[in-house]
């Protein structure tokens, strides 16, 4: 997609920078020069056309992304405080620990509880007024000092200072917590506090992401008192200092959240947030009967199936939002230790013998986009078609398995999960798909945090197929997809030097068009030669809510995701 000319300094200047300018000291040092920071799935973690790209328009304040629309009416009027609302969404969270949990459908539930040191507006871009950091600078390359907001307590009273932030980034680091996050934070060194509000972090080498990968999992701050006091059930025993505060969780029913009273944020009219008394995420993997449940007054607010979009938009009662490119709806991701799948022609061959489009018209009513590109889905910033990427082509299939040296059938393993029937209904036409070209694929099938587990950690299955969340900062999934040490990343044997040094080019480039030539370098190996993670469709999310619920036009984050802080009754 085209952005406007020059770095992501610049772009963040024109966009935040200006808004504030009197309050931050941000270009400094190596950041004019090129070197320092720039801002930052959901997984269960032939011939192709894509929908068009459009550049999103800058925001300051966290609403949703040029991809996204919402109804006209949404966020109309003075808000009022007051109201419960519930609300309904597919997956169960794999764990409320932010920094332990391995589903991207867990940010539904965290951003709730959670403030991150750095706050991302719906441009992903790093944002003071939304961060725990009131301001940062970059001094030197391998330097950056956040600024902490004063009188900020989390949900249990403990204080927010830098001994916190640097005892969270130590957490995530931990290699026996095994954090989904760990990869992002390789290059720090440590975290100094020379005072209560100042946090210095060291690198041992740049990290031009470093902002961004803040604003997500790792930059979440939780309560080291109640980290150390429930152990590893801390991830049902949450505590942050986000706007609600976690009341509870009854597994494969409803996550209860009320109001946080001291919460530190207002809205823009210097109105305290969030609006609401409180949040009930009622867990309801079918979105048919979410919606059958709001539409009979027992919620405000449901996402919406491909195949019931036009019923909402007939609904005259029911307000209808939509993001484009909110997530990757469907992908395969291959762990090439597996014998079956260790030739990288094969993993071709697979990624080429399914038919994504007609998974798209079948599922998804055609609402998604077939993929032209990696793991960075239209209307984020990177985003860019790999034009000999593996494409629908039932005879191209067949000559690269009799490259590869397969005749007859080849059995493989594909691991996918069930909390959302479009995956499960997606795998099985995928299965139907790769039977034609000799290729006889057993589905095993788990919630998505087992299935997750199973694929990534406990070495089950030769490929994945899931979805993930979207992720604007691309060194997230770089690092944590791709790199040897990444979560994400299935292989304990299979390393390529050339990879690994273009994700180090990634972090070091502060420079946006240099980092997005390095980014689409890197799809090449991952997608077309390797086929390592070959995304095949690009989702559009829909949300339906009753007229009543205002603020709407704030529901979608950058990532895809919801938040809750801004929504409220008329």
């Amino acid at each position: 997609m085209s952005l406007d000319s020059g770095s992501y300094w610049s772009r963040f200047e024109r966009t935040v920078l200006r808004a504030d300018r009197s309050r931050r000291q941000l270009l400094k040092g190596g950041l004019v020069a090129g070197v320092g920071a720039v801002g930052a799935a959901t997984v269960g973690c032939g011939s192709s056309s894509s929908k068009s790209t459009p550049t999103p328009s800058a925001s300051n304040s966290g609403t949703a992304t040029g991809g996204a629309t919402a109804s006209a009416n949404a966020g109309a009027g003075t808000p009022k405080a007051g109201g419960d609302l519930t609300l309904a969404y597919s997956l169960s969270p794999s764990s409320l620990d932010p920094q332990l949990g391995n589903s991207g459908g867990d940010g539904y539930y965290w951003k709730a509880m959670f403030d991150t040191l750095v706050g991302l507006n719906s441009q992903y871009l790093p944002t003071a007024n939304l961060s725990l950091a009131t301001s940062w600078e970059n001094p030197d390359p391998t330097t950056f000092i956040f600024h902490l907001r004063d009188g900020v307590t989390l949900h249990d009273g403990t204080k927010f200072d830098s001994s916190l932030v640097q005892w969270n980034i130590q957490r995530v680091q931990n290699p026996q917590l095994r954090s989904t996050a760990a990869a992002s934070f390789a290059s720090v060194q440590s975290v100094d506090t020379p005072d209560p509000l100042t946090a210095t972090f060291k690198l041992k080498q740049p990290n031009s992401a470093l902002l961004g990968l803040l604003g997500d999992r790792g930059g979440a701050i939780i309560s080291r008192t109640a980290a150390e006091k429930y152990g590893d059930q801390f991830g049902s025993h949450p505590v942050g200092s986000g706007p609600f505060v976690f009341q509870e969780w009854v597994p494969n029913s409803d996550v209860k959240m009320t109001k946080n009273p001291n919460y530190w944020r207002k809205d823009a009219s210097g109105n305290a947030l969030p609006y609401l008394n409180s949040v009930t995420v009622k867990i309801i993997p079918d979105p048919t009967s979410s919606l059958a449940s709001l539409q009979a007054g027992q919620l405000q607010l449901s996402a919406v199936a491909a195949k019931d979009v036009s019923g909402v938009q007939g609904n005259s009662s029911l307000n209808l939002a939509k993001m484009e490119g909110a997530s990757i709806a469907s992908l395969f991701c291959f762990n090439t230790d597996k014998p079956a799948v260790k030739d990288a022609r094969v993993r071709q061959a697979i990624s080429c013998a399914v038919n994504p489009d007609a998974v798209n018209k079948s599922v998804y009513f055609g609402l998604n986009s077939v993929a032209q590109a990696g793991m960075w889905p239209i209307n984020t910033w990177v985003y860019q078609p790999i034009p000999d990427r593996p494409k629908y082509d039932v005879q191209k299939a067949k000559q690269l398995l009799s490259a590869a040296g397969v005749n007859g059938n080849l059995s493989v393993e594909m691991v996918t999960w069930t909390d959302d029937p479009s995956q499960v209904q997606q795998a099985t036409l995928y299965q139907a798909q790769l039977k034609q070209v000799g290729i006889d694929a057993k589905i095993s099938q788990f919630n998505v945090g087992t299935a997750t587990a199973n694929f990534f950690v406990n070495g089950m299955g030769d490929f994945y197929s899931t979805g993930w969340s979207r992720y604007p900062e691309p060194a997230w999934d770089a690092q944590n997809n791709y790199a040897a040490t990444g979560y994400y990343n299935p292989m304990k044997k299979w390393i390529d030097p050339k990879l690994q040094d273009l994700l180090n080019q990634g972090l070091a480039t502060a420079d946006e068009q240099q980092r997005k030539s390095v980014y689409a370098k890197v799809d090449e190996i991952v997608v077309a030669q390797q086929a390592f993670y070959v995304p095949f469709l690009y989702g559009t999310s829909f949300a339906a809510s009753t007229k009543k619920l205002q603020g709407t036009d704030t529901l979608f984050a950058g990532d895809g995701k919801w938040l809750y802080a801004q929504l409220w009754f008329s």
